[in-house]
């Protein structure tokens, strides 16, 4: 087996291996994300449901206010939102990648104002 065969077969099945990964987490995401929708836009609807005949409502309604929290906050945590952008364009503050030469500027860059210590202090 050649050098070229190695990294070729050895690349092969990281990338399977990442893309089965990939999928595997975005499924995980989507659903996540569906039942806080649902649990949350719920949470209105019981409600008005809250009696004095029905307290257990009331511990429904509080318990889905918590799963909607920790759900979210997972989702924070684990940054599982994409961008869009490849991760070696995420990973570069200016953009350029191993094989672009030219750096492209950003949005925020372009976007951003031009302050100086004189413009700051002229308000």
């Amino acid at each position: 087996m050649t050098a070229d065969e190695y990294i070729a077969t050895r690349l092969d099945e990281q990338i399977a291996w990442y893309d089965q990964r990939s999928v595997r987490s975005q499924r995980w995401y989507k659903g996540l994300r569906i039942i806080e929708i649902v649990v949350a836009a719920s949470i209105p609807f019981m409600v008005g449901y809250i009696t004095e005949a029905r307290p257990s409502v009331a511990f429904v309604v509080g318990l889905a206010g918590v799963a909607v929290a920790v759900i979210s906050g997972l989702l924070a945590i684990t940054s599982t939102k994409r961008t869009g952008s490849s991760t070696a364009q995420r990973a570069s503050p200016c953009g350029i990648t191993s094989t672009d030469s030219s750096p492209r500027r950003t949005r925020t860059v372009a976007t951003m104002p031009f302050i100086t210590s004189s413009t700051m202090w002229s308000r």
